[in-house]
């Protein structure tokens, strides 16, 4: 059983008095690829609050996906009372040290930040463990 640890990267939130600061969050570094084209390096949130994985529009210009190809989806979740419309992609392949998956991913013109689900990602591995206390998230493959 291989592993990879995550230590939390400190980004801009409100912390637990409602105060700004700089919060830890489980931010995973990785590269897309899609039919064996373009390579691309970004990284994304672990969000066990994310049904399905849900990327920007943006990025399939850069993996060559167009958008509206994809199977409509309708985005909906916290901030959302109106659902958005996102396309569903298959195929895409996730690449992390020294562990790889194909998956699916929802893209959505509106969405800013990648956001690695719970359907796609998270049950791609054995299990994940997040410890806020130690700002660290293990991913055991």
């Amino acid at each position: 059983m291989g592993q990879i640890n995550i230590e939390y990267t400190q980004l801009p939130g409100l912390n637990k008095k409602g105060e700004p600061g700089l919060i830890g969050r489980p931010v995973l570094d990785f590269t897309l690829n899609y039919k064996h084209s373009r390579m691309f390096s970004t990284a994304g949130l672990l969000d066990s609050g994310a049904d399905y994985n849900l990327f920007p529009g943006e990025w399939c210009r850069v993996l060559g996906i167009n958008l509206t190809k994809g199977m409509p989806v309708d985005i909906s979740g916290i901030g959302s009372r109106v659902p958005l419309k996102g396309y569903r992609h298959h195929g895409i392949k996730i690449y992390l040290p020294k562990f790889s998956f194909e998956t699916a991913i929802d893209f959505c013109m509106e969405q800013g930040t990648a956001l690695l689900g719970r359907t796609g990602f998270f049950d791609k591995f054995k299990r994940i463990i997040f410890e806020n206390q130690k700002q660290i998230a293990t991913l055991e493959y």
